[in-house]
């Protein structure tokens, strides 16, 4: 095994992961900046 596998090491296929999720949710937000305009107003 190498020194570094990142497809072996869980924690890396977990920020894969989230990184995916949060990719797919911008492209869903017409504008970031009033989705999170939004979010603090309403905090």
């Amino acid at each position: 095994m190498p020194p570094y596998s990142p497809d072996l090491n869980p924690i890396e296929q977990a920020w894969a992961i989230l990184k995916k999720k949060v990719t797919d949710l911008l492209r869903e937000v017409p504008n970031v900046f009033e989705c999170l305009e939004c979010f603090f107003k309403t905090k």
